[in-house]
């Protein structure tokens, strides 16, 4: 077998090592031989969060991370994607160290914290990575903006229902977004006035080059902005945005519509698709404590009206995906619960996968957003 081959067989067998306690699996792969080592060392070190969500939050462990990656400097390369979720339990000190490294590949920036930790220099420095191109903040850390690197295409902020401020800052004119996520934790939760995002906050973005949305109806959104005729792709949690209409945003190829507390408003957004629209995949996520369709008020409290909406789509007929957080119906309940929908000609179905471990993140959206 050529050499190659080999390395492209070892890739995979590596890339199906999955489950919770990943970072230990990964550490025994790199101690099989010589060849293992680097791939190891590869997954093991691209997502340190991914690999290890509560590793970097201790002293001890920053610290040895910081060591290992400065000593090594094709460690420190391998980091693509970083995580500072909740560090209030680092010291000031330990946490700008961290902040400090030089990571010369990092392409995604993910901050979620407690408290305002007392090294804003640090954090603002590092989210000016030349190399960054995903931001995730909380709305508290929306200071960040101001500095943030002009690579930056990809931006997700996520308010808390715990927020007590949602402060904002001007962000630099010349950072053009492909992709915005404005989303609320908590969804099953009334959200606080204090939390809520205000539309002010997203003015010195450049939108003219968005091409993805994901939005939930909640937060105020400067629609004003958006160039709808350059989207392709939509996200929506419908609530009391101005986004109920689908007809301006005639370049759509894929939808998708959380239903977080009935199916209704989604089906009066889908309602306003018409035949100008060459929609793909419209997707259903249907989240816990939501009606599935195996209930047996399922269909009296949302479905039907889904079903009917579903039915009355012009063709082409897209392909219709289901995503469940809760559970995973059989496609057969599916088919049942939306008979008028499966008696169009051409209509697939299909049941996407969900696991509450590693779709934490909605990989969803960020395998939409890695096509842009």
């Amino acid at each position: 077998m050529h050499a190659l081959d080999v390395a492209e067989l070892l890739d995979s067998c590596i890339n199906l090592i999955g489950g919770r306690d990943l970072s230990s699996t990964l550490l025994a792969c790199a101690l099989v031989s010589r060849s293992w080592v680097s791939p190891a060392q590869a997954r093991l070190f691209r997502a340190p969060y991914a690999t290890n969500p509560y590793f970097l939050r201790s002293d001890k462990n920053a610290l040895r991370f910081c060591k290992t990656v400065t000593e090594n400097s094709h460690l420190i390369a391998l980091v693509r994607d970083l995580s500072l979720i909740f560090m209030d339990r680092l010291t000031p000190k330990v946490f700008e160290k961290l902040c400090r490294l030089d990571f010369p590949r990092l392409d995604s920036l993910t901050i979620h914290l407690r408290e305002e930790l007392p090294c804003f220099d640090a954090i603002q420095w590092f989210a000016g990575t030349v190399t960054l191109r995903s931001l995730t903040l909380d709305a508290s850390c929306m200071y960040l903006l101001a500095s943030a690197s002009t690579t930056v295409e990809h931006l997700d902020i996520r308010c808390y229902e715990w927020l007590e401020t949602a402060t904002s800052s001007p962000s630099p004119p010349d950072v053009y977004l492909k992709s915005l996520r404005l989303s609320v934790l908590e969804v099953n939760r009334p959200v606080s006035a204090a939390a809520s995002l205000k539309a002010s906050a997203l003015e010195p973005f450049g939108l003219s080059e968005l091409r993805a949305l994901s939005v939930d109806g909640r937060i105020p959104v400067p629609w004003d902005q958006l160039p709808k005729s350059l989207i392709e792709i939509l996200d929506i949690t419908p609530g009391k945005s101005d986004l109920s209409n689908l007809s301006p945003y005639t370049t759509l190829s894929t939808l998708r519509l959380k239903a977080t507390y009935a199916l209704v408003p989604a089906a009066e957004i889908l309602a306003t698709i018409t035949s100008e629209h060459h929609i793909h995949t419209i997707v259903l996520y249907v989240q816990r404590g939501d009606p599935v369709p195996s209930g047996p008020r399922a269909i009296k409290t949302g479905w039907a009206e889904f079903d009917l909406a579903f039915s009355k789509l012009p063709t082409p007929h897209p392909a219709i995906e289901f995503q469940f957080d809760d559970s995973r119906p059989c496609l057969e309940t599916l088919r049942t619960s939306l008979p008028m929908l499966v008696s169009r000609t051409g209509t697939e179905l299909r049941v996407l996968p969900f696991d509450p471990y590693i779709d934490e993140t909605d990989l969803w959206w960020q395998d939409q957003i890695s096509k842009l």
